[in-house]
C-alpha cells in the first residue's frame, strides 16, 4: 500500500495483522520505514518512497469516513505490547505531544497547535510529565500528500523549554534506530498523548492510555472524523485507549486539567 498514512493505519495494517493471525499472510509491501509496523509479516518489502492519495479499494475497509467501522477482518497489531521497553524511561512519566503544520484539503494549515497554545500546554504539564514533542519535517518521514510548512517552533522550544524533548533530538542521539522505530519505542512507553486530527491521532490511539485529539472546525473544512463522530464511536478500538476530543484550544486546556 502506498497511500496516506492514516488510511494505512485504519484499513491496511489491521487487515494484514488479521491475515497473519489467521495464517493467511505471505507478504506485505509498503513505504520506506514501515517494516516496524509490519513486524509480524514473514516478508515485508519497503518499496515506496512517496505516498499518493489513493483509497485502499482492494481492502475490506475502503472508506474510513464512517459512523461505525467494519471490524470483521480487522485486528490492530499490539504495538504497545510489542515495543514497550526499558530504554526510554525517564524520572517523570512520558507524555507525547504530536503536532502538524501542513496543507490540508488544498488549504493552508487548518488544524495545528500554535506557539501560544504549545507554551500554555508546556507550562501546564512539564512539571508532571516528560514531554516528547513530535512534529516531523520532510526529512524524517515519507512525503504524505501534503506540503509541510515551517512553524518555527523547534528552536523556540529548545531555547525556552529545556525540559521538553524533541523527537528529532532523540533521533540524533539514537541514530541506530530508524525514525519510526524510535517513535514506536517512545510511544509504547507512554500512557498520555495529545495529538492532532490526522495520522498522528490514529497512531497515538494504538498505544492504550489516554489520547486527547484536537480537530478544528472551520468554515474552510471540518474533518470527516469529526462529522461522523469517529473519535467517540470507534477510535478506542485500536487498543482500548481512552479517546477525548477537543474542538478548540480552550477545550484542550480544560480537558488537560480534568484528565491529565
Amino acid at each position: 500500500y502506498d497511500g496516506e498514512f492514516g488510511y494505512e493505519l485504519i484499513s491496511v495494517l489491521p487487515f494484514a495483522y488479521w491475515l497473519y493471525k489467521n495464517n493467511k499472510l505471505s507478504k506485505t509491501i509498503g513505504a520506506t520505514d514501515t517494516k516496524l509496523f509490519y513486524y509480524f509479516s514473514p516478508n515485508h518489502e519497503e518499496r515506496f518512497t512517496k505516498r499518493d492519495f489513493v483509497k485502499p479499494l482492494k481492502f475490506p475497509i475502503n472508506n474510513i469516513h464512517v459512523h461505525y467501522l467494519n471490524t470483521m477482518m480487522w485486528t490492530p497489531p499490539p504495538l504497545k505490547d510489542t515495543y514497550q521497553n526499558d530504554e526510554f524511561v525517564f524520572e517523570k512519566p512520558i507524555l507525547i505531544l504530536c503536532n502538524k503544520y501542513n496543507s490540508e484539503w488544498g488549504f493552508p494549515p487548518i488544524t495545528f497547535l500554535d506557539k501560544p497554545c504549545l507554551e500554555r500546554i508546556f507550562n501546564m504539564l512539564s512539571d508532571k510529565y516528560q514531554i516528547i514533542y513530535c512534529r516531523p519535517e520532510n526529512k524524517e518521514v515519507v512525503d504524505d500528500c501534503s506540503t509541510v510548512y515551517s512553524l518555527e517552533e523547534h528552536d523556540w522550544i529548545r531555547e525556552k523549554f529545556e525540559d521538553v524533548l524533541l523527537i528529532q533530538d532523540l533521533h540524533k542521539k539514537y541514530q541506530h534506530y530508524s525514525f519510526n522505530e524510535l517513535q514506536l519505542k517512545v510511544f509504547a512507553n507512554a500512557d498520555h498523548f495529545i495529538s492532532i486530527q490526522g495520522g498522528y491521532s490514529i497512531l497515538a490511539s494504538y498505544f492504550k492510555g489516554t489520547n486527547l485529539i484536537y480537530g478544528a472546525q472551520t468554515k474552510h473544512r471540518t474533518a470527516d472524523e469529526i462529522k461522523y463522530n469517529a473519535y467517540k464511536r470507534w477510535y478506542h478500538k485500536f487498543s482500548g485507549s481512552k479517546i477525548l476530543y477537543s474542538p478548540t484550544y480552550e477545550d484542550i486546556f480544560e480537558k488537560i486539567d480534568r484528565y491529565f
